[in-house]
């Protein structure tokens, strides 16, 4: 039982911090001014946030 709470857990985490880096992608974008399409600059203002 302990083992399934650490792996929901650890889980848990990793989705957190999917949500909080697309969502800093996408403010990043939007104050760039480079809101092309959906998918188009978002990779990019995900390079400039973790570089």
């Amino acid at each position: 039982m302990q083992g399934v709470d650490a792996f929901a857990l650890i889980l848990g985490l990793v989705m957190l911090i999917v949500l909080v880096f697309a969502g800093i992608g996408k403010y990043a974008r939007r104050l760039n001014g480079t809101d092309n399409n959906n998918n188009g600059g978002n990779t990019e203002a995900m390079n400039k946030t973790a570089a």
